[in-house]
């Protein structure tokens, strides 16, 4: 029977803990949970008969909840869902592959919880706001071109929604600086998507220390309180599923 990963955890977590919670929480489809142990890590897995079926909503729910309660007692690395190997030496060679990375990526996210964080705009607002407060300083096509014609005019439009676009991703671009500076002195890891689309502005994750989960809240509660215009998605605590740097194959 195949073999799916959970999660990988380092045993600074005591045994008595891994105990209770394998004692008193399942896997998919109520599997029993274990470990497969290579020095100081330890893959969090359960048996698994994939038999070829598609996944179903349910278990992914059921995999997302182990690895959240998992992670309330652990110092863990999530696993991307669907990782299944053949066997236990499977995932003891895997674990032996990439020992070092793993190691790593433990230390960096020891006592850590992940947050996410949409922020939500009203693009075309925004640039009308840029544009109207740019416009006593625009320069006339005249200022650029002798003679005024098709051409000149289309090359004059380009040049000034190019002058746009630049201004909106320098106000984006500050707004970030600006979430950078707020949370500075929590030396959190932080990852930005910038301008995703036309109602999402900004797509972040932070990986904070379990200690300051209540100082980063306020910050971004604050944060947004600053600015109306926007609509600020405070998402988690979470795993650190963004912080693995390392895939797993």
């Amino acid at each position: 029977m195949s073999k799916l990963i959970y999660a990988i955890i380092d045993h600074n977590n005591k045994q008595d803990i891994r105990n209770a919670f394998f004692s008193c929480t399942s896997g998919i489809s109520a599997a029993k949970l274990y470990a497969v142990s290579e020095h100081n890590i330890s893959a969090i897995v359960s048996s698994f008969s994939s038999g070829g079926q598609t996944w179903a909503k349910e278990q992914v729910l059921e995999f997302a909840s182990v690895t959240e309660k998992l992670s309330e007692h652990v110092n863990l690395l999530p696993v991307r869902f669907g990782t299944i190997l053949k066997s236990d030496d499977d995932i003891r060679q895997l674990l032996v592959k990439h020992y070092n990375a793993f190691e790593t990526n433990l230390k960096k996210t020891a006592n850590k919880i992940e947050f996410g964080l949409k922020v939500l705009w009203d693009c075309e607002k925004i640039k009308h706001e840029i544009k109207k407060k740019s416009e006593p300083n625009e320069l006339n096509a005249g200022d650029y071109f002798r003679q005024s014609s098709i051409h000149t005019n289309y090359l004059f439009e380009k040049m000034k929604q190019h002058k746009l676009d630049d201004a909106v991703l320098q106000y984006v671009d500050k707004f970030i600086d600006n979430i950078r500076g707020a949370i500075q002195a929590l030396n959190s890891d932080t990852k930005f998507k910038k301008t995703v689309s036309d109602s999402i502005m900004l797509d972040a994750v932070f990986l904070v220390n379990k200690k300051q989960y209540d100082e980063f809240k306020d910050i971004i509660i604050s944060f947004g309180n600053q600015h109306a215009g926007l609509q600020f998605l405070l998402t988690g605590p979470w795993p650190p599923y963004s912080f693995m740097d390392i895939r797993i194959e």
